[in-house]
This record gives structure tokens, C-alpha cells and sequence, in this order.
């Protein structure tokens, strides 16, 4: 190939190297330049081109990428169309990834100019998905170059899916006198889902005590009835080889593989083995959708790929699965295209709610959320971080002077709701917001109009936090050790909240609930500062004019 720049009267035959954009015509990269494109190029004054000239024994890009992704592909893929010099793999069934790592630095050490990229070893794969891609740089490569880099490949299914397989999987759910049976049914339902989401079924479900013993006859049930797979759902984590999960498994005459994994979430799972069959003890992270290490194990096993102590063990770097999904530089979208494969629903999708409607009768005759404060009235702040956030929408609560308060923020991208019934109490306030709230909500983060220092990145550390399927269905901040607010609320709460009375906003909630708790740490005393006086509002302004 012979790459430079070319007068245009000379170029018949180039390929040409950068579009050209001539008033309303279009010569793109890539293109073979003939007399049609001569002409156009002429008659807009282009004088020179630069593109390459293919010499004998070349191939161009796009037959350079198709004859190396047919050398690559193995069983259960497809290819698209070589275009621009690239020729994506594409799934086309449900599985993970099998990839031959040495075959493919050695494709790559051949010449630069070509370049093979894939998923990650044992990536969950769906139907449709881009698995590898192969990609030639420049515009045409020697064709002994393409064969170099096929031999490198000389092995069988370089990249292939493993694809599920079909099993018949049994789930034990363990009870405790007085437990949370809730929970055990996210557990069930998520876990269907998660089958559902592979084409596949949960076989058998049955229930027993949280203990050994029952754990071992359910295990021994579910194994006389041929299931495959057995999943242990315990009404408690296990934390030691002797708890009653990984004790049920021996005691059923199973032996424990491995205990833990360093997999965040997920490093409570307890993988064991019966008969040649897998008994996993899944950890509480599990019942909710979010990727986690049991859904990494689950799908190796489910396609048929051998899952021992040293695989475990190996998962470890790239295992902190809670950062790379809840990282506060990545996108709603990012995330959920990130975690779709092995989830069943995006994540939790959350609103603000700003009440804004209270009558400020410890300030006095004046309304304090239209006061002065930092240049700006006083509410015009909560909904800055609001919409500094990454919650969708933001709802403000009106009710006692709603048109100024509207007027003070109507350049702002915020949804009204009004509480005609506001001076009955905050959970007047709090009801208006929830019945504003689109039925795809997840849960609201509600917010006090009084409270200006919060920050955004607080309310993000909330909705980071939230995991409605995973018993974080309320988060609340603490600073100092102190807890402040705003707080988020589930939507599993929004009903019971429609039934409060008076001034006890969500306290009764917190109250009842506590086990959904989770604390969040902050560093932003802002959480622990209202604004209920005259004084306080005073020694603000004094504070910052310091």
C-alpha cells in the first residue's frame, strides 16, 4: 500500500483517507475514488487528497477484518458487516463469554495495524450483544500480514459462547419464628426473575427451618427430585463454615468448596458440591437485581463452565462490583447499560421532593423561604442541589404563599405540587409530593426547603446507597455521628405515608422500619442545619460574611 497526498487529477483509484465535504455532496472515507468523484472533488476546488493506493497482494480494510473475524469466531456468534475496516462478533444466545487470552495477544503482537478486542473472560453474554470486535487501522494491510495473524489464532473457538444450558434448579428458603418473610420472597422473586432473564425456570421451591438439620433434609429432598442446582436462600447471612448453610450442605453429605469469595457484593456466597451437582449458599446481596458475585458464579455454572476455589479466588481484582456501578461520575445510563446483562431491571430510578409549603410561624410574619440568603431567597438552594443531583424529577411542594414561592423559582426546572391542606401538618406536604410522583418511581429523596447547606453530592451518596430490593430501602445521612436529613423513602413506603396525620412527616416510618435502615457517612454538616428562626437565619448571614 502507498499512503501520501495526491493531486486530485491523479487520484482515480485512490482510497481516500478523510471525507470530504463539498457544499451539499458528501465523499466519504474510505471511498474508491472513480470519475464521478473526480469531478466533484474538481469542480469544488479541491486541488489535493490524501488516500492510499493498494498494491498487488493487499487487501483493503473491510476484507481484511471479515476474513480475520471468520478465523476468530467460534460456536454460537455471528458476524456483522466489515464496514470502515471493523467486523464486530455478536452474540446469539444467552451465555458467557469463552476467550482464549494467549490467542489473542498473539493475533494482536503481529503488526499494529490490526487489532482484535473482546468482553472480559466469562462475560455474561445476551443475544445481540457485541462480544469482540476486529479492527484494521489503516485502510488496507498486506495479505500476508491477515494470515499472520489467523495462524496466531490456530486454535478452535479463539471467542465463543458457552451458552446456558437447560437445568432444573431447586431453591430452599430457610425460616426463622418471627423473620422477615418479606425478604425471603424478594429473594425468590428475584431469583425467578434472574432465570426468567437466561430462558430458564425455577424448577422446585420449598421452605424449611434455620437450622442444620432442615437445611440437610431439604438439600437431600431437592436431590432425590434430580435437580441440577441447589440454592440456598438463608434467613440469615452466613458468616463461618459452621453456620447452618455451609453445616446443612456436609450434613446432607456435601462438602464445602469455598467459603467467601472477594467479590463486593457478593462475598458471603458459599459454594458446595453434592453428587457432582452445585449447592450454592447465596448471599443476602442476591435479592436485589444488581449485578453481584452470584450472578457471576450462577451463570458460569449455568453454562457449564467448572467453578472451583481458585476461580473464586481469582475474581478478585475487578470484583469491587459496588463502585463500578454506583461511581458518582457514571450516568444513570452508563449504569444501566453497565449492569443490564445479568440484572432484571435497571437501577432504581429516584425523585426529589422539596417541601416548600409550611407557614414559617417561628420566623414571624415573613415567609423565610423567600428571605434573602447567599443573594438568593432562601429555598432557591435545596432545589439547586436538587437539581444538581442525579434525581429525576424535582418535585417542589407549595402551599402558604405558593405564587411567590413559585415566582422565586421559575427558572428553575422543577415540577409544582401544591398542598391546599398544608397547615394540617407536614404529612399534608409530604402526601401532595408522593402524588405527583410518576408510577416508574422507585423512591423519593425528601427534602426540606429550610435546609440551603445541603449539598448535591449528598443527595447523590443517598441514591448510591439505595437498594429497595436489598433491605436499603430507607437512607438516611449522618454526619458526627448524627443523623440528619434529607432522607430517601422506598416506594414501598409511599402508601403507608398516604395514611400519616399532622406533623410527623416520615418519623413514624423510620420508627416502624427500622431494619431497612442505612446509614449513609457524609461530610456535610449542611444535613444537621435548618433554618427555623429569625436568629438562625441571622447568625448564617454572620457566619458567612466572616
Amino acid at each position: 500500500m502507498i499512503f501520501g497526498e495526491v493531486p486530485v487529477e491523479e487520484a482515480e483509484g485512490l482510497v481516500l483517507a478523510h471525507t470530504q465535504r463539498l457544499g451539499k455532496a458528501v465523499v466519504k472515507k474510505g471511498a474508491r475514488l472513480g470519475p464521478a468523484e473526480i469531478a466533484l472533488l474538481r469542480d469544488a476546488g479541491v486541488e489535493t487528497v490524501t488516500g492510499a493506493r493498494l498494491e498487488p497482494g493487499d487487501f483493503d480494510e473491510d476484507r481484511a477484518a471479515a476474513l480475520i473475524a471468520e478465523a476468530v469466531a467460534g460456536a454460537h456468534l455471528t458476524l456483522s458487516e466489515a464496514r470502515t475496516g471493523r467486523c464486530n462478533l455478536i452474540a446469539a444466545k444467552h451465555g458467557v463469554l469463552a476467550v482464549e487470552p494467549e490467542a489473542i495477544d498473539a493475533a494482536n503482537a503481529v503488526n499494529e495495524a490490526i487489532t482484535i478486542a473482546t468482553l472480559a473472560r466469562f462475560a455474561p453474554v445476551a443475544p445481540g450483544d457485541t462480544i469482540a470486535t476486529i479492527k484494521i487501522i489503516p485502510l488496507a494491510v498486506p495479505e500476508v500480514t491477515v494470515q499472520a495473524v489467523i495462524k496466531a489464532l490456530d486454535c478452535a473457538n479463539a471467542v465463543s459462547v458457552l451458552p446456558i444450558e437447560q437445568k432444573q434448579i431447586g431453591l430452599i428458603l430457610t425460616r426463622v419464628a418471627g423473620g422477615r418473610e418479606r425478604l425471603l420472597d424478594k429473594a425468590a422473586n428475584v431469583l425467578r426473575a434472574r432465570l426468567e432473564h437466561l430462558g430458564l425456570v425455577l424448577t422446585e421451591e420449598m421452605s424449611c427451618g434455620h437450622n442444620p438439620a432442615e437445611v440437610a433434609a431439604a438439600i437431600a429432598e431437592l436431590d432425590r427430585r434430580s435437580m441440577d442446582m441447589i440454592i440456598v436462600a438463608g434467613a440469615a447471612a452466613t458468616i463461618d463454615r459452621g453456620d447452618v448453610v455451609p453445616a446443612g450442605i456436609e450434613r446432607a453429605g456435601g462438602r464445602i468448596e469455598q467459603f467467601g469469595m472477594p467479590v463486593e457484593p457478593g462475598n458471603l456466597l458459599v459454594l458446595g458440591e453434592l453428587g457432582g451437582k452445585s449447592v450454592i449458599g447465596m448471599p443476602g446481596c442476591a435479592r436485589s437485581p444488581r449485578l453481584n458475585g452470584f450472578d457471576w458464579v450462577l451463570q458460569r455454572l449455568l453454562a457449564g463452565v467448572p467453578v472451583g476455589a481458585g476461580d473464586l479466588r481469582a475474581m478478585g481484582v475487578g470484583g469491587l462490583i459496588a463502585e463500578k456501578a454506583r461511581g458518582g461520575a457514571r450516568s444513570e445510563k452508563q449504569m444501566a447499560a453497565e449492569i443490564a446483562g445479568p440484572t432484571v431491571t435497571a437501577p432504581p430510578r429516584t425523585a426529589a421532593i422539596i417541601l416548600a409549603a409550611g407557614s414559617s410561624r417561628r420566623m414571624g410574619r415573613d415567609n423565610k423561604l423567600l428571605l434573602p440568603y447567599r443573594n438568593a431567597p432562601l429555598v432557591t438552594h435545596a432545589v439547586e442541589a436538587a437539581l444538581a443531583s442525579r434525581a429525576d424529577p424535582v418535585i417542589v411542594v407549595t402551599g402558604h404563599e405558593q405564587e411567590a414561592v413559585r415566582a422565586a423559582l421559575s427558572d428553575m426546572n422543577v415540577q409544582f405540587a401544591n398542598a391546599d391542606n398544608h397547615a394540617e401538618g407536614m404529612s399534608r406536604s409530604l402526601q401532595a409530593g408522593l402524588a405527583g410522583l410518576p408510577e416508574e418511581i422507585n423512591g423519593a429523596v425528601i427534602m426540606l426547603g429550610d435546609m440551603p447547606l445541603v449539598q448535591s453530592a449528598t443527595v447523590d451518596r443517598l441514591i448510591e446507597s439505595f437498594d429497595p430490593w436489598a433491605d436499603a430501602s430507607i437512607c438516611i445521612p449522618v454526619h458526627d455521628g448524627k443523623r440528619g436529613n434529607p432522607i430517601l423513602l422506598a416506594r414501598e413506603f409511599f402508601a403507608e405515608i398516604m395514611t400519616l396525620e399532622g406533623d410527623t412527616g416520615a418519623r413514624s416510618i423510620l420508627a416502624d422500619h427500622g431494619e431497612q435502615i442505612v446509614e449513609v457517612p457524609v461530610n456535610d454538616a449542611g444535613v444537621l442545619r435548618d433554618f427555623d428562626t429569625a436568629e438562625d437565619l441571622d447568625k448564617a448571614h454572620h457566619a458567612a460574611s466572616e
